[in-house]
């Protein structure tokens, strides 16, 4: 069984404490499946990016989706599937790191945005990030790293650097 849980101190309306809402969920994520990103394909090109993933995320995108919505409805959820666990933990992984690209820093530890927060609850702002818009710009963000991790690899193997 698999367990993801956001920490209530973090659910408010604001920018900063959604952040680390994220970062903490995905800090307290269960252990990746056995699917390893090499699995998947990312294409070079700018519209394919993030095809690979799809195609590898399809047969449990329901079952990430629905823990999804639990997660989103109660602030907790869980799941038997590693590969749903596996595929939800890269959504929270990506979102996270979106959400640091919406600020900049400001003061000695804090950051500002000039983005409000939306009017809706944060559970529900956390849904919209894990599902639509997941599926339109998500995917492509996981597949642009993971291409990146790949063109690494392939310069470490050609010049024998690791």
């Amino acid at each position: 069984m698999f367990e993801f849980k956001f920490e209530s101190q973090f659910i408010q309306p604001d920018w900063c404490a959604f952040q680390t809402l994220f970062l903490r969920l995905h800090l307290s994520s269960p252990p990746h499946a056995n699917i390893h990103a090499s699995e998947w394909k990312a294409y070079p090109h700018p519209f394919l990016l993030g095809e690979g993933l799809r195609a590898a995320e399809s047969p449990w995108q329901t079952a990430v989706e629905s823990t999804v919505e639990e997660l989103c409805t109660s602030g907790t959820a869980q799941t038997d599937s590693q590969e749903a666990a596996y595929f939800l933990s890269l959504r929270v992984a990506t979102v996270a790191y979106h959400l640091m690209t919406m600020a900049v820093p400001a003061g000695e530890f804090g950051s500002a945005t000039i983005i409000p927060f939306p009017t809706m609850p944060p559970l529900r702002a956390a849904r919209w990030f894990l599902i639509p818009w997941w599926r339109t710009h998500g995917r492509m963000l996981a597949g642009r790293d993971q291409l990146m991790k790949m063109l690494e690899k392939m310069f470490q193997n050609k010049t024998g650097n690791t």
